[in-house]
């Protein structure tokens, strides 16, 4: 049995007020456009994180991230 004669026998099997229901969400879920594929990332478009953390944290080992936050705060202000 595939979905659309499994949801067609739970239909048939229930009381008027879940078939109004049911009815009412069938058609707004097709009143919402398709969705879209997402696109396609490469790995070209994704930043170098660890380039990046090697270039602001330079070979330091920091264990608590609460020490990178201090850090970037003192350094804004």
């Amino acid at each position: 049995m595939n979905s659309r004669e499994a949801v067609i026998e739970e239909i048939r099997t229930a009381p008027e007020p879940v078939v109004e229901e049911v009815l009412d969400f069938v058609r707004f879920l097709k009143s919402k456009p398709t969705l879209k594929q997402p696109a396609t990332i490469t790995p070209r478009a994704l930043p170098d994180f660890r380039a990046r953390q090697k270039a602001i944290f330079g070979d330091r080992i920091l264990l608590d991230s609460q020490d990178i936050l201090d850090e970037l705060r003192a350094d804004r202000l």
